[in-house]
């Protein structure tokens, strides 16, 4: 995953501006989101349609990372992960934000061209 996206996911969780719910990425009548909400709300080509999460203008959903979303940050073998700690085991955006640290592996530092 991009560096400063997941230390920017990982401010967010901790931050206590987000209210921590689960079964959908956002539900705004509670004003609740999932730790994979709270990653659709900071990333800047994600954009919220009512409660439904829309990438790039194309891929969107509901329920879950939309499915280009978690390829783009490579957080593909981690959602499962996630949406368990966060639906299931109701562990909190903290824990989820540490978990990440320790876990979430960062993109591999391109070499800059000559």
């Amino acid at each position: 995953m991009n560096k400063e996206l997941k230390d920017k996911w990982v401010v967010a969780l901790r931050s206590g501006k987000y209210k921590q719910g689960g079964d959908c990425l956002r539900n705004s009548r509670e004003n609740t989101y999932c730790c994979l909400g709270v990653l659709c709300d900071i990333h800047p080509k994600v954009k919220f349609r009512g409660d439904t999460a829309v990438y790039d203008d194309e891929d969107e959903s509901c329920f879950k990372l939309p499915e280009s979303l978690a390829t783009h940050c490579n957080l593909t073998k981690y959602v499962d992960d996630l949406v368990k700690m966060n639906d299931y085991m109701s562990v909190s955006f903290k824990n989820i934000a540490d978990w990440i640290e320790k876990n979430v592996q960062d993109d591999p530092v391109k070499p800059k061209s000559l």
